[in-house]
């Protein structure tokens, strides 16, 4: 008996541990449940955005980067790592000529890994999108950043070889080249860049480059002032030209050169506005540098008369525009036969009657002399257009019903003596009987009105049974 009990409660309790197993997994089950519906829901709405999630050549629409856009921030946000890779795997896809998104997956990538960094560019720049050469000015500065210097200038070689007109590829490597402490190199890049320049435009900013790199590092002012002048001979009406000089001019403290170097940039045909710059920067340099008050007067004598002229100008195009726009707004239509429609016209007073005195009023009528008033023409009131007549204004004939000849009705056969109190039927239209009244049928453009000449039933028949449109 006491076995017997024992069996009882072990079996029991066992069973009462298994319920509580059981609901323990059950509730973890519907907690984990709880959680992934609560992360569905942030995320339906970003991904019922999605609505490519393949590569093609045709660009995204503005609404489906901006869900990508705000999809990979909130991914972010977040910080589950393992999300963030998988959904800039998915973005790239579709987006893999977009050189944003590889940018930014490559600065997420730098925090975790320099090497998982370094394959997002290699894959984007080699494969995806080699012309693009701000993606490969971002790669340069990464391995710059992390002291692979072989590898920065190796990237700006071949993307120069590649793309040799663009002046931003030039600019980035000798300011590279310069920053690692290369001047020799980054100059020698700069008199290369204006020696292969097919613009004068393009000549003139290589130069500006140069000199300053000459002035500000190398102290060499002479040989940047030199530099300029040469560059002035090629452009002689390059404002950016003429400001490096005037800079150049002004750090050596050189006077006269000054007053020279704003000379020639007034005798050029450079904007008013740049000019009026220039004499400004040399009234304030002789004011703070100079010695010779003659000089003092002249400039600021030449200054105020090129504030004058620009006054003038001012003054001239706004007249200018002022007297279009009063044209354009103070029309007055004229007064008399012509009426514009549309155009209220004023009314016209009728001249008041003459004054008559008693003695004229007395006059017989033999007397009176008939005196011709010339009256001042009055507007005429303005008459709508006669209404245009549509295409097809005159009604068609009525739809005559078509009986195939094979089915044509037979009069029937009836004794002599009751045909003349019996009518007969009257035959079918093509035999010579009256025709059967229809509704009348439009007919479309296409369709020609003597459909009767053809063997074939009238499109009414087909009609009877669809309503029309």
């Amino acid at each position: 008996m006491q076995k017997c009990v024992e069996a009882f409660l072990f079996f029991f309790f066992k069973e009462m541990d298994l319920q509580k197993i059981r609901q323990h997994i059950i509730d973890t089950r519907k907690q984990m449940h709880l959680l992934n519906e609560i992360q569905v829901n942030k995320r339906t709405v970003f991904e019922i955005g999605i609505k490519r999630l393949y590569f093609f050549a045709t660009p995204l629409s503005v609404k489906q980067l901006r869900n990508w856009r705000i999809y990979l921030n909130f991914e972010m946000s977040e910080g589950q790592h393992e999300r963030i890779v998988v959904l800039f795997e998915r973005c790239l896809m579709p987006c893999a000529l977009y050189e944003e998104f590889w940018i930014l997956y490559a600065r997420y990538m730098e925090r975790h890994s320099i090497e998982a960094a370094r394959s997002v560019f290699v894959r984007a720049c080699r494969t995806h999108l080699p012309l693009k050469y701000t993606l490969h000015l971002q790669w340069a500065l990464f391995e710059e950043q992390h002291g692979q210097l072989d590898s920065a200038r190796a990237i700006f070689c071949n993307l120069q070889n590649v793309l040799p007109e663009v002046a931003m590829v030039r600019v980035r490597h000798a300011n590279f080249e310069r920053r690692i402490g290369n001047l020799q190199e980054a100059e020698r890049l700069l008199r290369e860049g204006i020696q292969k320049s097919s613009a004068p435009e393009m000549a003139a900013f290589y130069t500006g480059k140069l000199a300053r790199l000459l002035l500000k590092l190398k102290k060499e002012p002479e040989k940047a002032r030199d530099v300029l002048i040469e560059g002035l001979k090629m452009v002689p009406n390059s404002p950016y030209l003429h400001q490096c000089l005037l800079e150049t001019e002004v750090s050596r403290d050189a006077v006269d050169d000054v007053i020279h170097c704003v000379e020639r940039a007034l005798n050029s045909n450079i904007h008013d506005t740049v000019k009026g710059i220039l004499s400004q920067r040399r009234l304030e340099f002789l004011e703070d540098c100079g010695n010779n008050i003659k000089s003092l007067r002249n400039a600021f004598d030449e200054h105020q008369k090129l504030i004058k002229q620009e006054e003038l100008k001012r003054k001239a195009n706004y007249k200018y525009e002022e007297d279009k726009k009063a044209k354009t707004q103070s029309f007055k239509p004229p007064v008399g036969d012509i009426v514009i429609p549309g155009v209220p016209q004023p009314e016209i007073p009728s001249p008041a009657p003459p004054l008559v005195s008693k003695e004229s009023a007395t006059v017989s009528p033999a007397q009176t002399t008939t005196v011709n008033v010339k009256t001042e023409n009055k507007p005429v009131p303005y008459q709508k257009p006669p209404p245009v007549q549509p295409r097809f204004h005159q009604p068609r004939p009525p739809a005559q019903p078509y009986f195939p000849r094979q089915r044509a009705p037979v009069q029937n056969f009836i004794p002599v003596v009751f045909r003349a109190r019996i009518s007969p039927p009257m035959p079918p239209p093509h035999m010579g009987g009256p025709p059967v009244q229809f509704p009348p049928y439009n007919y479309e453009p296409w369709q020609p009105p003597n459909f009767e000449e053809y063997n074939r039933p009238p499109p009414w028949n087909f009609n009877r049974l669809y309503l029309p449109y």
